[in-house]
């Protein structure tokens, strides 16, 4: 939108030259690199003059739910804004009414300069003297009055309705404040700080080195004893007493409580997102859960509880980061191996049943040499 400031100039030129009393603004690199608001929330964009050091100066324009932005012509970085919320007044400054601005804005952040340019009158905002811009007043005009007359009333719409807002959420901040306090809820959130610092110092001291290591060794226990107890119990010689079996049963149950409650600790540090989304500790919930059912529920075979028993050891995968790497990378190349397997599959099954003396279907799967079926027909 096209802007004339020959006549703006030269109005401010002809001002009484008072100091003025608006506060300097300087802006750093950084406040000067914001984006303007995107487009999709722009309500006004506009080129306007804007009264800065008694001199009109071109700018854009940006009207937002919210607030007001800002920027040189042309130009998208933002340099400065005001807060809807933050407006105390606004409205049309006219020479001809007024006799200059002195009168009807007389204040310590106020200028006292001719504002009537080409028959435009100028629009002022009044801010917040505790607010973003420190009570500042701005004065602006667009193109033609009758832009002027639609900017104003979108100002002062769009300000009042950011204030009920405002106060909207103010009412409901210090009713939560009430009911927080009446509740105890700082209580509760003190409760879960301390919870989840817990959590960071457990986690820290499971994983260290000589915790894992600890672990380790009792995995390897567990299966250095279980390997002890298939021996002697499939020795011919041994008697297979009902104590042997009794004492079998209470080192069992004593290692599953070890796992239940090393499956506990790794549960609360780790609780939620971390701990379901590594699949070492699924399994070993998994491992542990069947063992402390099978424990529990009498009369189950000995060659089962033995079965399970040499199982844990797996878990020492889990534990000892080579052994993880080298699953992880087993893992990653299961389906490519499972891709050729299933194609060497259809060369196989098609090669031989196309052969004339080979009308069966399953004769390349029975054969001693399947995979050289499929050159019968050269």
């Amino acid at each position: 939108m096209a802007f004339h400031l020959t006549g703006l100039a030269r109005a401010a030129s002809a001002a009484p030259q008072t100091p003025s009393t608006t506060p300097s603004r300087t802006k750093s690199n950084e406040e000067y690199e914001r984006k303007m608001p995107e487009e999709k929330f722009r309500m006004m964009d506009l080129e306007i003059g804007l009264l800065l050091n008694r001199t009109w100066q071109p700018r854009r324009f940006i009207m937002t739910r919210d607030a007001l932005h800002f920027a040189f012509s042309r130009d998208d970085n933002e340099i400065d804004h005001i807060p809807l919320a933050e407006i105390t007044n606004s409205g049309i400054m006219k020479d001809a009414e007024h006799g200059g601005t002195r009168a009807s804005f007389s204040g310590p952040r106020r200028n006292s300069v001719s504002l009537a340019s080409h028959g435009l009158y100028t629009i002022h905002i009044a801010t917040e003297n505790d607010g973003y811009n420190s009570g500042r007043v701005y004065y602006l005009q667009a193109e033609s009055n009758e832009i002027n007359d639609r900017l104003l009333l979108a100002i002062q719409e769009n300000s009042k309705a950011a204030r009920k807002r405002k106060a909207s959420r103010n009412i409901w901040q210090v009713s939560f404040d009430s009911f927080a306090s009446f509740v105890g809820l700082p209580l509760l959130i003190r409760s879960m700080y301390l919870i989840q610092r817990a959590q960071r110092r457990l986690n820290e001291w499971f994983n260290s080195t000589p915790v894992q290591a600890f672990v380790i060794a009792v995995i390897s226990l567990n299966f250095g004893v279980t390997i002890l107890q298939t021996q002697l119990i499939n020795h011919e010689s041994h008697s297979g007493s009902e104590s042997d079996s009794s004492l079998w049963d209470r080192l069992n149950i004593a290692f599953v409580l070890f796992f239940l409650a090393e499956l506990a600790i790794n549960a609360f540090a780790n609780w939620y997102v971390p701990f379901v989304s590594n699949p070492w500790n699924l399994f070993d919930a998994l491992v542990i859960m069947s063992s402390l059912l099978l424990a529990l529920i009498p009369g189950q075979s000995v060659g089962l509880k033995t079965s399970l028993q040499a199982g844990r050891v797996l878990r020492i995968l889990g534990k000892i980061e080579i052994f993880k790497t080298i699953v992880n990378a087993l893992a990653i190349a299961l389906v490519p191996v499972l891709s050729v397997f299933f194609i060497l599959l259809l060369f196989v099954s098609i090669g031989e049943p196309a052969h004339v003396r080979c009308p069966r279907f399953d004769q390349p799967f029975t054969s001693p040499f399947p995979p050289l079926t499929i050159l019968a027909p050269l």
